[in-house]
């Protein structure tokens, strides 16, 4: 400090009682000289009953080592302190930064010391919470059984991860944070992943499935959960769960669901074969018309899961025949109307054979809607329009088409362009359009051929 005249000490004491900051000027025994209003205010105290006073009498709290720092001052040291902990006479803590230095008179020798305090309880108090947070946050990391990165948005570089990953993936942590995410990752996932980065940088999150690689080489699938942030860093926080077992236990789900799916196959296919036996005449029939019914779906859009019903449909779809006598079902002859109504009824039959058979889809349903017409001419319940299921729908024109193209008992082949003409006519009255055209598109545009067998 600048030596002043010993009449400046007036300006002195206006300048410390006027400061914004909290100030105080001590003689050599710490007597207060002057102080400033925010000092007043900041510690609660009394004016007129601190002049004059020793500042371990203000505050007989005061610890032997603040007379430390109060012999160093007056030696012509200046002292400096960051968030020092203040426990005052109530018991309420203080955190301050404070500066301590000597004060000189004219003659250049120190006349006592000035001390310059901030309280900064509130910021430290949001430190300590901050504090207390990150180690809540840091635990809930380590505890999780999940891993967890945190992967710099710009390149990529992984800047945290807890334990669990660590376990997971058997990389060291110091070598995981010297990495990046794209060198986790199984090669032939990259392009995917990409596309899932592009949707989080959209959304701001998202969950997918991708495959991850170990220390050792191994592979092993991941469920990840990342959520991008850009405050206060681009950052994304990626969760990651190890479905190893999930995916073992999917595997052998689908396995067993392919096995039931071949049993049931393969019974179907007898059943169909019995029936074919009975009537020599219609041998394939069905499993044609299965085939052309699920290409007609496969044209239409539909599923592969949803073309395999239609197949299936159609290689049953007239099992109820197996309760019409054979001689009627081979007659060389045209049918009574008697005999007619009787062959009717094996739609009914076959949808109470199937009825209580348990499939994943609604075949039996089907069957008993094959030969319905949109205007309500077919049978057995002479349904219209849309309460006729769409794939039954499906059935009917493969089935028509089929019957027509090959020979029966009572007449030769009729011929495809015949079974065609048939469709055009009645498209949109008894036959589903949309089925027609796709039907019409395979064979006019696509040289689709009827199976043979």
């Amino acid at each position: 400090m600048v030596p002043l005249p010993l009449d400046c000490h007036e300006c002195i004491r206006l300048f410390i009682e006027t400061s914004p900051t909290a100030v105080a000027m001590f003689d050599h025994e710490m007597r207060y000289l002057a102080v400033s209003r925010r000092w007043i205010d900041d510690y609660g105290l009394n004016p007129e009953a601190v002049v004059g006073r020793s500042h371990y009498e203000v505050f007989p709290e005061i610890t032997d080592a603040w007379r430390e720092v109060h012999r160093r001052a007056l030696a012509g040291e200046t002292i400096q302190e960051k968030n020092s902990r203040f426990v005052r006479g109530d018991g309420s803590v203080q955190w301050v930064d404070w500066e301590i230095r000597p004060w000189y008179t004219n003659s250049r020798t120190v006349g006592g010391v000035v001390l310059y305090a901030e309280e900064v309880t509130a910021g430290q108090q949001t430190s300590i919470e901050l504090k207390r947070r990150a180690a809540r946050y840091r635990a809930v990391l380590e505890t999780t059984i999940e891993g967890f990165l945190l992967i710099r948005s710009e390149d990529g570089r992984i800047t945290e991860v807890n334990d669990a990953y660590v376990q997971l993936s058997g990389y060291p942590r110091d070598e995981l944070l010297t990495m990046r995410i794209s060198d986790l990752e199984a090669k032939e996932s990259h392009g995917e992943v990409a596309a899932h980065i592009a949707r989080i940088k959209e959304r701001g999150h998202d969950r997918f499935e991708t495959v991850h690689r170990r220390k050792d080489g191994t592979l092993w699938p991941v469920e990840i959960a990342v959520t991008h942030t850009t405050t206060p860093e681009d950052l994304y926080f990626a969760f990651m769960l190890d479905i190893t077992q999930r995916k073992q236990a999917e595997a052998r789900v689908a396995d067993y669901v392919t096995q039931l799916e071949q049993s049931m196959l393969a019974t179907l296919a007898a059943v169909a074969n019995m029936v074919e036996q009975r009537d020599p005449y219609t041998a394939g029939h069905e499993r044609r018309t299965g085939i052309i019914a699920g290409d007609i779906a496969r044209e239409l859009g539909y599923s592969p899961e949803q073309c395999r019903v239609l197949q299936l449909a159609g290689m049953v779809h007239d099992i109820g025949k197996i309760g019409v006598p054979v001689e009627i079902l081979s007659k060389p002859s045209r049918l009574t109307a008697v005999e007619y109504e009787l062959v009717k009824t094996h739609v009914e039959r076959g949808y109470d054979i199937l009825k209580d058979v348990r499939f994943p889809w609604p075949i039996a349903d089907i069957i008993r809607q094959h030969h319905e017409r949109l205007d309500g001419s077919g049978y057995p319940r002479n349904l219209r329009g849309d309460d006729i299921l769409p794939e039954a729908r499906i059935l009917a024109v493969a089935d028509v088409l089929e019957s027509m193209a090959s020979h029966r008992p009572y007449r030769p082949a009729l011929g495809l362009e015949a079974g065609l003409k048939e469709l055009q006519n009645h498209r949109g009255v008894k036959f589903d359009v949309d089925a027609v055209d796709a039907l019409l598109r395979l064979i006019r545009e696509k040289q689709y051929e009827l199976p043979r067998y």
